[in-house]
């Protein structure tokens, strides 16, 4: 590891260790969070389509959306139900068509969702709320990537 001339010799002591069991509460948990990555179990459930069965030309962007949303999670402390994630075209064809009759709620065109292109969720909290009812649930999502474009929806969250 390079070092800088004036870093001081504890920090060089310090930045050499592993372990962050020296650190205050507090800190060794900021520290921890900051370096391992969330993973998606620990913080998500529900219906999350595995990765292998999305299309090769949108795995990427699924599981980008899938580790920011658990990253969220994760800053509020919480796990999250994912009610809808990737569609097909066939099952958002299928919700187009309740929409229209009126027994389902929006939908969008097939072939226009963003949850056929792998970056869109359905949340609700650990107490079954939509995730927009929640402050501090929206302001993480917000600062992980994520809006609210239909306003209809509270449960509804798109990634960039």
């Amino acid at each position: 590891m390079l070092y800088m001339a004036k870093t001081p010799t504890w920090l060089r002591v310090w930045m050499d260790t592993d372990k962050t069991d020296g650190l205050p509460g507090p800190w060794q948990r900021a520290w921890k969070r900051a370096v391992q990555p969330a993973k998606v179990d620990d913080w998500l459930y529900g219906s999350i389509v595995p990765i292998k069965d999305v299309p090769k030309k949108f795995r990427k962007r699924y599981r980008r959306t899938l580790l920011a949303a658990a990253e969220a999670a994760r800053d509020c402390g919480e796990r999250w139900r994912v009610n809808s994630s990737f569609r097909t075209y066939a099952e958002q064809l299928s919700f187009y068509a309740k929409f229209l009759a009126g027994t389902g709620s929006l939908a969008a065109v097939p072939g226009t969702s963003r949850h056929e292109q792998g970056n869109a969720l359905d949340l609700s909290g650990p107490d079954g709320m939509p995730i927009k009812t929640d402050v501090k649930r929206e302001r993480a999502l917000r600062n992980r990537g994520f809006s609210f474009p239909v306003l209809s929806e509270p449960w509804h969250v798109e990634h960039k």
